[in-house]
């Protein structure tokens, strides 16, 4: 069974349990609204031989366009309403959460969006705006209790009003922060935080985030924990591989007692109640008492790649990313354990879809929460390990159109699902195919619609009449494991589907008619050999697309600045390859457009002629990739960038004059996809992290 049945089936699981279990959490007393998402059908994976011939389907069309042309914004999609959550904002790539004991109310904060997603009785409630790192990348940090809620970065910290939503205060600090080692005192109201240069500990009010403290720190990490009425730091003697503990007192801050630890340091929690750590290393969690002499240590056995370890009304909590990949469950994403913080026991693993680096509990241990990386929370009872999955936003990544104008959105980010509107945008149904649907197309002499899952090596096939997954095709490669984002590209022509997959260094050509492999076409050994796949995250690391006519495939190995292509009338054999370089794929890494009708390729702004490789023209100004075109009408279609303003562009098919512009979200950390639809005469353009498909009119 492949990764992403075992993902599929384990969330099935947990959440028919967590139905009946629902009452049982402090904070989930309510029930979700019942998902309507259908899943797919087993992968099958079989080969299919098939021999193919030049045809040309496609006209050149006029050099200028037929009609007029006139860019207007017809509606945004807004995928959050379709899945029922908040409208007021979004959360993307969850990263880190919290419980305010105080209040019963729990967070999320993403990678890819600066809001702070409100929980309340297990459903997403609101948005709290942070502004914090605006749209950027940035890992922040999120941390609450005592009806404060603080999210940091490394220069910034932000603290909010939980009730309001408004900002309390805000603080840059003048040199980077270690956020991930910060800690928030909801006892005594305080955020503490280590600066590394210089070496100090700055201990601010969590409210307002007024300095209370400044105390020197070591060169190594630390940790912070309440004992009592004492604050108890941690600090990594690296060199010597201990540690030191320093107790202080809450109110003014003087230190009082100084401990070595002869213990390296590690992933640890603290345990106020038996004066105890608990320390992860080496494929176990072990007890390491402060109070008293060492003697025999409690321990249990855990996970090589623990994230995190907390200690709640006695029980250790140990949080995995990927934990139990075995020979009986090779790539399951990981989980939960549960010992007994007085005997050591293991009492409980809780296997959770998705990946995951954070946990937090209540203070009682009746329920807990843990991020996943598929864009939500695992809810459990602790008591009994029932679980549910809460989801805290939604993304807009890829789209195709069916033959009746029925928009399929990729929501990869967001949960892994494909959400389907109607041509009056009403929702028709959600999809819920195998982990990370990167790439949509449509068949029209089939009448299919096929996503391509990275995380599953396979792809769906969706009938639009429905619609529904009604068959699932294997790739015949290993599941994708990385943030290096495949890609999927279309020959309509010989209805063949080609999905690149970056961290395999391949191409897999499958037969979209019988759903069989037909062949897997691998990179050259000369540009894979010293890379290092997990440096290939993110989107634009092997790009794909194909001239139909000759069915030409061409791979853009951005690591390499590489343009390879292969002969599928040979077999794939491989061609010319030629250099390039752009500095726009920095913008837009999906830049790879061939106009199937005059025969050009489009490398960010670069024109080039598909048989010769030769430059042949460029877009525009200020037009940065191109994404469709209406050969019939005589228009080509493009996105530019300028200070953070996205514009969408409508070009006169011979390149020479922009008929029409109109502008897009601005400041988007992920920039706009595009997709013209001939059948619909519409373009749609698919932002990322606003969770937003806006669909524009262009006659």
């Amino acid at each position: 069974m492949n990764q992403g049945k075992r993902i599929l089936f384990a969330l099935i699981a947990m959440l028919v349990v967590a139905l009946a279990a629902v009452a049982m959490f402090v904070f989930t007393r309510s029930t979700q609204p019942a998902t309507d998402s259908q899943e797919q059908p087993e992968v099958a994976t079989t080969t299919s031989v098939r021999t193919f011939s030049a045809e040309d389907l496609y006209a050149a069309g006029p050099d200028t366009p037929t009609q007029a042309v006139a860019l207007t914004e017809v509606e945004a999609v807004v995928v959050n309403a379709l899945r029922g959550l908040p409208t007021d904002g979004n959360v993307l790539k969850v990263h880190t959460v919290c419980i305010d004991d105080s209040t019963g109310t729990s967070y999320a904060a993403g990678i890819m969006t600066s809001d702070i997603a409100v929980i309340e009785n297990g459903k997403t409630t609101s948005y709290i705006h942070t502004g914090l790192g605006g749209e950027g990348l940035a890992l922040k940090y999120l941390y609450c209790g005592g009806g404060n809620v603080v999210m940091a970065d490394e220069r910034n910290i932000v603290s909010v009003d939980p009730l309001t939503g408004e900002t309390r205060a805000q603080v840059k600090t003048s040199a980077s922060t270690v956020p991930e080692m910060a800690f928030l005192d909801d006892a005594h109201g305080l955020f503490i935080l280590a600066t590394p240069k210089p070496a100090v500990v700055t201990i601010y009010d969590a409210a307002t985030l007024a300095v209370r403290k400044t105390l020197p720190a070591g060169a190594g990490r630390n940790r912070w924990f309440v004992a009592g009425d004492r604050l108890l730091e941690v600090s990594e003697q690296r060199e010597a591989k201990t540690m030191t503990a320093t107790w202080y007192d809450a109110a003014t801050f003087t230190a009082q007692d100084t401990k070595t630890i002869n213990v390296a340091f590690g992933t640890m929690g603290y345990d106020a109640q038996a004066d105890a750590l608990w320390i992860a290393a080496r494929g176990k969690v072990m007890q390491v008492p402060l109070g008293v002499a060492a003697g025999d240590r409690l321990s249990f056995l855990a996970p090589e790649d623990v994230k995190q370890v907390m200690v709640a009304s006695g029980k250790v909590l140990v949080v995995s990313q990927n934990g139990y990949d075995s020979a009986d469950e090779p790539g399951f994403m990981g989980g939960l354990l549960i010992a007994d913080a007085a005997t050591g026991k293991l009492e409980r693993t809780i296997k959770l879809p998705w990946k995951h680096s954070h946990v937090e509990a209540t203070e009682d241990g009746e329920a807990i929460l843990v991020n996943n990386d598929g864009n939500s929370v695992s809810l459990i009872d602790l008591a009994s390990g029932d679980a549910r999955v809460v989801a805290v936003g939604s993304a807009a990544e890829t789209v195709a159109i069916d033959g009746e104008g029925n928009l399929y959105i990729g929501n990869r980010l967001g949960g892994s699902t494909i959400p389907v509107v109607s041509p009056s945008f009403e929702k028709r149904a959600e999809l819920a195919p195998e982990a990370w649907p990167v790439g949509l197309a449509y068949s029209a002499t089939l009448d299919r619609i096929f996503s391509y899952n990275m995380l599953g090596s396979s792809v769906s096939v969706i009938d639009p009449s429905e619609p529904e997954i009604v068959e699932a095709y294997g790739l015949g490669v290993a599941d994708g494991a990385t943030d290096a984002l495949a890609a999927l590209a279309f020959d309509k022509t010989h209805d063949v589907l080609f999905a690149a997959i970056p961290e395999q260094f391949a191409i897999v050509a499958l037969d979209a008619q019988t759903g069989g492999v037909i062949d897997t076409i691998t990179l050259p050994q000369a540009l894979t050999r010293d890379v290092d796949v997990d440096d290939l995250s993110g989107p634009g690391s092997l790009l794909v697309a194909v001239h139909e006519p000759t069915m030409t495939l061409f791979v853009y190995a951005k690591w390499a600045k590489q343009l390879l292509t292969f002969d599928g009338l040979n077999g794939f054999a491989a061609g010319e390859t030629i250099s390039l370089t752009s500095k726009e794929f920095v913008d837009f890494p999906f830049a790879l457009f061939i106009d199937q009708s005059r025969d050009r390729l489009f490398f960010g702004s670069q024109v080039f002629d598909v048989k010769t490789l030769s430059e042949i023209g460029r877009l525009p100004e200020g037009a940065q990739y191109a994404f469709g075109i209406d050969a019939a009408r005589g228009v080509l279609f493009a996105v530019g960038l300028e200070a953070e303003q996205e514009t969408l562009y409508a070009i006169s098919a011979d390149l020479s004059e922009t008929l029409d512009t109109i502008a897009l979200p601005a400041d988007l950390s992920v920039r706009t996809r595009g997709f013209y639809d001939e059948g619909t005469g519409r373009i749609y353009a698919a932002y990322t992290a606003l969770a937003q498909v806006g669909v524009f009119d262009v006659f």
